[in-house]
């Protein structure tokens, strides 16, 4: 009687362990775990559901070792295989066109990706996942080691593409990458240098997050976009001095704490200016922005509760979401450009519009009350731009003059542009310099010579 309990109790444990749970994936999907093999079977016909909140085996993830996808299921939806941590290898047949966003994310054990050679929409190399014609690198399997190159010809790193890589080493971008998407290279803690080379013009959000051994970065100038946090958590970072960080011709944040009654005139040559640069900045009490800048990014000024005046130049194009949420102290905005650009409701969120003075050249004012969001501020008041490139520069001054070795311009706070000129009107210099540091003309033959600071044109005798 014992033995025949005995073996009834193992049957029905042998049946347990061994059902296969099922459930619907698609309209004309079903999925089906056997959890005597640890396989996860996708079959049916047509497209996979994205999945968000999670795929219908998210509790069984653990158990998962294998996945195989019927030849007539067209996509692997969003999220799909999310955490699935110990299946190794994925083959996406011919007939799979879509891949939704993050399918293979913390896949802690996927070493290869394998893609049918007849598939029209994506292709695989090394193990790591293309689009056809090999201009976008989708995914690189997270267990992937060692030193990878990636191929001559990608235009484009995807968001999320080396996402927790943390057993590759070394990563060479080749110089036709032009964008590197969001959250690319997040927590690569092995890598310790990477080059960017000069045919990028973009780094997403996030991008070097977190790549906690990464003590030497290399970014050209050809880069002008670069999305918020993209190099925070990083050795190189760290090891920047506080203050304004210019990565180029980009205001990448301001680090460190700032101190009160901070005014900021934005170096000459800045093109843009990232998302929450100065976000919870409350020393900063006035901020001038230079004609060169043409976007200010989301959250830029966010929370800035001190910050009671701002300028900014006549290029600006694009102003971010919340740029300036919370600035409850802003009084004034100089507004230099003649146009009114289109903005959202929510750029000035919690400004006083009603008291907060908007100043705009001559002949715009008009524009600027037929403007959506521009039109909600009850002050608008006209001046004439000379004047205010005059009221900014009449206190910058070059001493000594006469100079016979070096002088110092009096005035700046802050690093800016410099060009000087002979009177062929030749450029016999130009530099960066910053608050009484000295330069030096001791090369230039005596003469008369123009310095171009901040728009204002200063004549100097070189004895």
């Amino acid at each position: 009687m014992k033995k025949k309990l005995l073996f009834l109790l193992v049957c029905n444990l042998i049946t347990v362990w061994g059902f296969a749970q099922s459930g619907e994936c698609g309209d004309n999907l079903t999925w089906n775990f056997n959890s005597l093999t640890g396989t996860l079977t996708i079959s049916g016909i047509g497209e996979m559901k994205d999945f968000r909140g999670g795929a219908p085996w998210f509790d069984i993830r653990s158990q998962i070792t294998q996945i195989e996808i019927g030849d007539d299921v067209t996509s692997i939806g969003s999220y799909a295989f999310r955490e699935c941590r110990n299946f190794t290898s994925i083959d996406i047949s011919k007939n799979i066109t879509n891949i939704g966003i993050r399918a293979f994310e913390y896949c802690l054990s996927l070493t290869s990706i394998n893609v049918e050679s007849e598939n029209p929409s994506f292709m695989s190399e090394n193990n790591v996942l293309f689009n056809k014609t090999k201009t976008i690198l989708i995914c690189c399997p997270i267990k992937k080691s060692g030193s990878y190159m990636i191929p001559t010809g990608v235009v484009r790193i995807e968001d999320y593409a080396f996402l927790d890589c943390s057993n590759l080493t070394n990563i060479t971008i080749p110089n036709s990458v032009m964008n590197i998407g969001i959250y690319a290279f997040f927590n690569c803690s092995s890598l310790t240098s990477i080059i960017v080379p000069n045919s990028v013009t973009s780094i997403g959000d996030y991008a070097f997050y977190r790549c906690s051994n990464l003590f030497f970065v290399t970014i050209p100038e050809s880069v002008i976009n670069i999305g918020q946090y993209a190099f925070d958590n990083i050795p190189w970072y760290y090891n920047l001095p506080d203050g304004i960080v210019y990565i180029n011709n980009v205001l990448y944040k301001y680090k460190g704490i700032m101190p009160d009654n901070t005014i900021i005139d934005v170096r000459d040559g800045t093109v843009n200016i990232t998302d929450h640069a100065f976000d919870y900045c409350s020393g900063l009490t006035s901020i001038t922005i230079p004609n060169s800048v043409t976007s200010i990014g989301n959250g830029v000024f966010w929370n800035c509760t001190n910050l009671s005046s701002i300028t900014m130049g006549n290029s600006i194009s694009s102003i971010g979401i919340a740029a300036f949420g919370y600035c409850q102290s802003l009084i004034s905005i100089i507004n230099l450009n003649p146009v009114p650009i289109t903005i959202i409701s929510d750029v000035f969120f919690t400004i006083d519009k009603s008291t907060c003075v908007l100043k705009v050249p001559f002949g715009s004012a008009e524009l600027y009350q037929q403007t959506d969001e521009w039109r909600e501020f009850s002050q608008i008041a006209e001046m004439d731009e000379t004047n205010i490139k005059k009221q900014e520069t009449n206190s910058i001054e070059i001493f000594p003059n006469p100079v016979s070795e070096n002088f110092v311009i009096n005035g700046i706070e802050r690093s800016i542009f410099i060009t000087i000129s002979d009177l062929n009107g030749k450029i016999v210099l130009q530099q960066t310099v910053s608050k009484n540091e000295s330069i030096s003309v001791k090369q230039l033959p005596q003469g008369l010579y123009f310095v171009l600071v901040k728009g204002k044109i200063i004549k100097i005798i070189k004895q």
